[in-house]
């Protein structure tokens, strides 16, 4: 009984099926609003979606840690799923796998933009010891998914100092897993620095 059970795990394990491989990979990047909806088409859904520029599509297949030839994990496409779900200027994201007529797996990866502008204000203090600060913030400048900020503020809580600049951030640095945080600004009673 014992020889036969062994005989038959190996007869088993040698008719496992083979890995199957990710033949071909499709991404798909939508805008903001989805114009095929009629409460979508009209000002101001219409203008939103044409001045808002798109995720570049390098920019989602960065955070995939599989390609086309690979072997099917659907471990690292879930794990791709939550790469780019970090990311505040992408909604819904969802990656699906099919088999397709020659047993090879076709992964579509589905992103939806959301709008990538924001102003932010700060004010405090009381009476004439106060301070304020705005900002203008692109959470996905141009598309590629990095920070650009320009900003102002000014202080007179204990003497008049006034601050203005410009903040670069980059998650990826050519696509790498380096990023920089750069801040150039202005006082006024002094020279730029960065």
């Amino acid at each position: 009984t014992f020889l036969f059970s062994w005989a038959l795990a190996q007869s088993d394990s040698n008719f496992a099926p083979a890995p199957k491989k990710i033949e071909k990979i499709t991404i798909l990047r939508k805008n903001i609003f989805d114009l095929s909806l009629g409460q979508y088409k009209k000002f101001p859904y219409t203008w939103a979606n044409k001045f808002h520029i798109l995720t570049r599509e390098k920019v989602i297949q960065r955070e995939l840690l599989f390609e086309a030839g690979d072997f099917y994990n659907p471990e690292l496409l879930a794990e791709s799923e939550r790469n780019l779900r970090r990311y505040e200027f992408l909604g819904k994201v969802e990656i699906k796998a099919e088999e397709n007529s020659k047993r090879n797996i076709e992964v579509t990866v589905e992103t939806e933009d959301l709008w990538s502008l924001s102003l932010a204000t700060a004010i405090s203090g009381a009476g004439d010891k106060y301070n304020y600060a705005v900002s203008l913030n692109d959470h996905n400048f141009l598309g590629w998914g990095q920070t650009v900020s320009v900003f102002y503020s000014q202080d007179h809580s204990t003497f008049f100092k006034e601050e203005y600049g410009l903040q670069f951030f980059d998650p990826r640095v050519f696509h790498s897993q380096h990023r920089v945080n750069l801040t150039l600004n202005k006082l006024s009673f002094g020279h730029w620095r960065v």
